[in-house]
């Protein structure tokens, strides 16, 4: 992991946190995985759908009227922040967690 923005740590928390979001993504990764097609580069792009998604929820609850989501997560750190939960989604199913 580089280092990583507080911005991108807050967007994968929040990401973790929310049941809807994270089974998104898992879900994506694991039957991948499971088939063993799974490709990290790959993932990134076929999660940042959700990140997305996540990132706009993120600045209804938490942002002002005049905050743009894209700003408040420019697209590097929600790259990082897809990628980290993906990262984790690896390590927890080769530990035969899913």
């Amino acid at each position: 992991m580089e280092n990583q923005s507080i911005e991108s740590r807050e967007l994968e928390l929040y990401i973790a946190n929310e049941q809807a979001w994270i089974e998104r993504i898992q879900t994506m990764a694991v039957k991948r995985l499971k088939t063993g097609t799974f490709d990290l580069t790959m993932g990134i792009k076929g999660a940042m759908h959700t990140v997305n998604l996540a990132a706009k929820d993120y600045k209804l609850h938490f942002g002002s009227m005049t905050d743009k989501w894209s700003d408040m997560f420019p697209k590097k750190d929600r790259e990082q922040a897809a990628e980290n939960l993906l990262i984790g989604i690896v390590a927890e199913f080769k530990l035969g967690n899913f």
